[in-house]
C-alpha cells in the first residue's frame, strides 16, 4: 500500500499532521525543498506527494525537469492560505501517474 507524503513548511504540514499524515518532510528553505523532495521521489513506498506550491514554483529548473520526467509518486501541489496558483486538474494527475491519456 502506497503511502501519502508532504513536502512544506511547518504551517503547510500541521493539517496534514493531524490528519495523520506521518511522511513529512518540513523544509524551512528553498535548498531544504529541493533536498528533501528527491529524497521522497526515490522512496517507493510513497504513492503520492504534497508539496506547498511556492515552493515547488522557486524550485530550479534541474528540479522541476526531474519531477516532470517522473511519473510515480504523483506529485500534488497545494498554495499555503489559499493563494492562487497553477492547478493541476484530475485528468493531468492520471496521466502523469499512468504515463498515457484514459482519453
Amino acid at each position: 500500500m502506497s503511502r501519502v507524503a508532504v513536502v512544506g513548511n511547518r504551517e503547510f504540514c500541521v493539517g496534514f499532521d493531524l490528519i495523520g499524515v506521518r511522511d513529512l518532510k518540513i523544509t524551512p528553505t528553498q535548498k531544504d525543498f529541493e533536498k528533501n523532495i528527491v529524497e521522497i521521489m526515490e522512496d517507493e513506498n510513497i504513492g503520492i506527494v504534497v508539496v506547498q506550491q511556492e515552493f515547488l514554483n522557486n524550485a530550479s529548473w534541474k528540479i522541476k525537469k526531474y519531477l516532470k520526467e517522473k511519473s510515480f509518486p504523483v506529485v500534488v501541489s497545494f498554495p499555503l492560505k489559499g493563494e492562487e496558483g497553477e492547478e493541476e486538474n484530475i485528468d493531468e494527475l492520471i496521466k502523469r501517474a499512468l504515463g498515457f491519456d484514459l482519453k
